[in-house]
């Protein structure tokens, strides 16, 4: 019986759904077309081979398999040429199943869409689904290359293209599905004007359902004000090479504004650093509107007074806690409340960090690393990051926590 995900069963009753198996073609090479469920093919653009999934998961159930040619179906597929409100990522060569890693650029996609995922069936790549409102997009399907190792994201919108539904939940991952109209939009203007498709050509679709309209002084400012300033020097960057790019050096006063309402900057940037920053860069379309989105999403500006995780770490005397970064102090908050009683060790697996915090791999690393360079936390033992095993931390005078803070 094929492992079907909740979500799946609100398009149950619409003839949507194939079924799929594992084929050779004559060179030998192992594909996965789309079925119906007699065996016969299934085509992403011929809505008289589509069925229900109830029709969809019998078929794969029947054992011996009641096929055509006798073969077996492996499992169900999910046609979205006529469903509008489903966006769709495939992250090639992005995961390895052995050691549960992800390479960063994975990492930080799926981080960044915060909805379900899943482990294809070859076990070596990764699929994101999320809603969008009807009518967000035109037909997308687009090929990214990611890296030089055949990391690709291949994105799909209202296209004649079925996806196969594994089931297999990535460790971590929600079980539904989440709103992806933003951190894709975002993605969309990051990537694609920029990146070239798997033959090694620019991209073939037409460029006009990709072009965003310029972004207004008034869009620029109200979206830079979501984001919070309590940031690191390398979004600072970010957000001063995305309002140069948009704006032009008539943003140049609204990057000193927000930079001059950061506390956490306010002894390292002292007056023109924040200038100085803005003169030595010179934009070239890497970052954009789209990075502002999503920076406003990653670092949202929340008042001081409204924070509880402000007022607690006001109340820390220790430089060591004070000269921390927002991120970090996060972290350290997190890991107090994680001890037992008085205990100074924490047992806890990183995937658990990540998940609570909703950060990746890599900012994970460095706001531990911010803390043992601080002393305030050591690692005692080391577990296997693949079988989900937790570390041993020990923290360094850890103060008493009454009550659960904020940690957003």
């Amino acid at each position: 019986m094929p492992k079907v995900p909740d979500w799946v069963q609100d398009y149950a009753e619409r003839k949507v759904f194939v079924c799929w198996g594992y084929r050779k073609t004559e060179s030998g090479k192992l594909t996965k077309p789309p079925l119906m469920p007699s065996g016969a093919r299934a085509a992403s653009n011929d809505p008289a081979t589509w069925v229900d999934l109830e029709t969809a998961v019998a078929a794969v159930a029947k054992d011996p398999p009641e096929t055509m040619d006798g073969l077996p179906l492996h499992g169900i597929g999910l046609v979205l040429t006529e469903i509008d409100d489903l966006l769709a990522f495939d992250l090639d060569h992005a995961f390895d199943e052995a050691s549960g890693r992800m390479p960063d650029w994975a990492s930080e996609v799926v981080r960044r869409l915060m909805t379900y995922v899943e482990v294809t069936p070859s076990r070596q790549g990764l699929r994101a689904i999320g809603t969008v409102p009807a009518g967000w997009h035109g037909p997308i399907h687009r090929d990214v290359t990611m890296d030089a190792n055949g990391g690709h994201m291949e994105i799909f919108h209202h296209t004649a293209r079925y996806i196969t539904l594994s089931g297999d939940l990535l460790y971590g991952a929600p079980e539904e599905l989440a709103d992806v109209s933003q951190p894709a939009a975002a993605l969309l203007a990051e990537h694609l004007p920029q990146e070239v498709g798997r033959a090694g050509q620019t991209l073939a679709a037409p460029r006009q359902d990709l072009d965003f309209p310029p972004p207004t002084p008034g869009d620029l400012r109200e979206t830079l004000g979501r984001i919070s300033p309590e940031v690191d020097r390398k979004t600072w960057v970010r957000v001063a090479t995305s309002l140069k790019w948009e704006g032009g050096e008539a943003a140049q006063q609204m990057f000193l504004d927000w930079a001059a309402s950061s506390d956490a900057w306010g002894k390292d940037n002292e007056a023109g650093n924040a200038e100085t920053l803005w003169n030595s860069l010179k934009p070239t379309g890497d970052a954009t509107m789209g990075t502002l989105v999503y920076l406003a999403q990653e670092h949202p500006k929340v008042a001081k007074g409204e924070s509880r995780l402000w007022i607690a770490r006001a109340v820390f005397d220790s430089p060591e806690i004070k000269g921390l970064s927002h991120a970090a102090f996060r972290l350290y908050i997190l890991l107090c409340y994680c001890r037992t009683g008085d205990d100074k060790e924490i047992r806890l697996s990183q995937k658990e960090v990540m998940a609570r915090l909703g950060w990746g791999r890599t900012r994970t690393g460095e706001r531990f690393k911010e803390l043992y360079e601080a002393g305030l936390v050591k690692t005692v033992e080391i577990g296997r990051f693949s079988r989900g095993r937790c570390n041993t931390y020990r923290l360094t005078d850890p103060p008493s926590m009454p009550g659960n803070p904020d940690i957003e």
